[in-house]
């Protein structure tokens, strides 16, 4: 009987496993509490300067969310910004006008891993996917030719260490298939 109870255990605890969450975790960047003006570091990346938050109302450069939307203070190509941990950059609302052209270069230790699709901006403001699942460092973004703001960008931290829930709820069920099939291996040894 106890056999029966720790294969019924296995049965239940693998697919508990597979359906735990990962350690990943995502974040969306509004600007909505970052003071107006040049931004260095916030919301745990380094803007670098290049990228000015505001909040006036002005279309086509309409937020995606709340009033706050960025801009690029330098205007040369590209405008990078830079996160402290490797993540998985999934991409940014951009408004504006359309002849910004806009588009990703996503590095990882200073060598370049992708680059995203082009996006047209309007005054309805539109999601450019970075169109890559590995993790980054380093975002440029490219605007060829006009203007826009960028607002909400997403990204995944990297999950490279699962919770220690996760470890011990794994290690939990493969000590229980472990142990049953132990047992198994014994009872056929003895009506052999």
């Amino acid at each position: 009987m106890p056999q029966n109870r720790l294969a019924f255990l296995a049965t239940v605890l693998m697919p508990a496993i597979a359906v735990v969450p990962s350690s990943a975790s995502a974040a969306v960047i509004t600007f909505e509490d970052a003071a107006e003006g040049n931004l260095g570091t916030y919301a745990g990346v380094n803007w670098n300067q290049q990228w000015t938050n505001y909040s006036d109302i002005q279309s086509p450069y309409n937020a995606k969310s709340g009033k706050n939307r960025v801009f690029s203070a330098n205007y040369t190509n590209p405008t990078a910004f830079f996160f402290n941990q490797d993540v998985t950059f999934e991409g940014a609302w951009f408004s504006g006008y359309d002849e910004a052209n806009v588009s990703f270069q996503l590095f990882r230790d200073g060598l370049q891993v992708a680059t995203s699709g082009f996006l047209l901006p309007s005054d309805n403001p539109t999601f450019l996917s970075s169109g890559f699942s590995g993790v980054v460092d380093e975002v440029r973004v490219f605007a060829e030719g006009g203007y826009y703001v960028m607002d909400d960008v997403t990204f995944s931290s990297s999950g490279a260490v699962p919770e220690p829930a996760t470890w011990a709820l794994m290690i939990l069920g493969f000590g229980a298939v472990g142990y049953s099939m132990r047992r198994r291996q014994k009872a056929a040894v003895r009506f052999a």
